[in-house]
């Protein structure tokens, strides 16, 4: 037990000494500071003593005092701009008759007008009134000139210093500037808008449109679904009844049947086959022959320039010690072969395919009677010339 309270004693102790040191440490600092401190205010009040010296000098206390009567002066001074110069004028008058637009007659003074004559531009009249409170009273009320008659172009500003002036410029270029670059903002969200809205509006056209040719395209397809029908029937009916009066005449003709040999019946058919793929088929000549050509990159072009794009198989025809053999190209369609040979005139007026020319694809029976109503136009013409054949 007494040995547990010595080491309490004994650490007290330790804590007491601990306390004793470290407030001897802080009272050390505290004198560091305090000197620090003596110094800095030595230094302050000299620098003080020395601007007040200089401040309160006779010259320095004449200058603040011109100053500040420039400025209680300034204070009541306006400057009116505007009104147009006349020679012998009276300033005072000019002065008087402009205030009193705005129900002002205040007593004014000292009016003149300030920089050098100039022809071509009107000076500023400056003039004193009272009291600062007079000068604020009339530039309050300065704005209603401009809703009157004959002063609308007339202003009063207050009389301000040359750098009171430089910075007012500044801060209208600045204020102008943000106005400026505000409406060209406000331009560009609404160019913005503007252009969505005709996007969307081109839109909503090109769907009427996809709407209104999908309405057509069903319209014709009825039509001519319709028609088809009709021709059918019609056709059937026709064909019924041209069969019906055909076997009337047989039976009492009384005839025996005839038997078609089947090479007649080849060739018919044959014919009729040959019949239809020359329909679908044209010839072009004067299409130059090349050594690994692209014949049908050719006759596609060719065909372009007639607006035509079908589909197609080409080749050329005949013997090829030829200088330039005729090309021929068979369609998928008579129909448009056609129109290709009603097109083909054309060609006569372009200047890479003027020299060519585009025919039906003829049989040779057909080709020697072509070759003889030419020979025989060519005469009536020699014959005949002023007359149309």
């Amino acid at each position: 037990m007494e040995t547990l309270q010595e080491e309490k004693i004994s650490d007290q102790k330790t804590i007491i000494k601990l306390q004793q040191d470290l407030i001897s440490k802080k009272n050390e600092e505290l004198g560091e500071v305090s000197k620090t401190v003596e110094a800095g205010l030595k230094t302050y009040s000299s620098a003080l003593q020395q601007s007040c010296t200089t401040a309160l000098s006779p010259r320095n206390i004449a200058a603040a005092v011109k100053t500040v009567t420039q400025e209680e002066d300034r204070s009541r001074e306006l400057v009116l701009f505007g009104v147009t110069e006349e020679s012998e004028e009276r300033v005072t008058s000019v002065v008087t008759k402009v205030l009193e637009q705005i129900n002002e007659k205040p007593q004014v003074k000292q009016c003149r007008r300030i920089g050098k004559p100039n022809a071509t531009a009107t000076r500023p009249i400056i003039f004193s009134v009272r009291s600062t409170d007079v000068a604020h009273q009339i530039l309050k009320k300065a704005k209603l000139l401009r809703d009157i008659e004959g002063y609308k172009t007339v202003y009063i500003s207050p009389n301000r210093t040359r750098e009171e002036r430089v910075a007012r410029q500044k801060l209208n270029l600045e204020t102008n500037l943000e106005e400026y670059y505000c409406e060209l903002s406000d331009a560009a969200a609404e160019n913005k808008k503007l252009k969505s809205e005709c996007a969307l509006e081109v839109v909503d056209l090109q769907r009427d449109v996809v709407k209104l040719q999908r309405e057509l395209l069903s319209e014709k397809e009825k039509q001519l679904s319709d028609l088809r029908a009709t021709v059918v029937a019609s056709v059937e009916d026709k064909v019924k009844a041209e069969f019906k009066s055909y076997s009337s005449v047989v039976q009492k003709t009384q005839l025996p049947s005839p038997v078609i040999a089947p090479s007649t019946l080849k060739s018919v058919v044959r014919t009729v086959v040959e019949e239809g793929d020359r329909s679908r088929s044209v010839m072009v000549f004067g299409l130059e022959e090349k050594k690994d050509e692209k014949l049908r990159d050719m006759v596609s072009e060719l065909l372009l320039e007639l607006n035509e794009k079908p589909k197609m198989e080409v080749t050329r025809i005949g013997s090829s010690t030829w200088k330039t053999r005729p090309v021929k190209v068979t369609i998928g369609s008579s129909v448009i072969a056609r129109e290709i040979l009603r097109k083909s005139k054309q060609l006569k007026n372009t200047a890479k395919f003027k020299t060519m020319y585009i025919s039906p694809d003829r049989t040779i029976e057909q080709r020697e009677e072509h070759k003889t109503l030419v020979l025989e136009l060519k005469r009536r013409q020699a014959d005949e010339p002023n007359k149309r054949h």
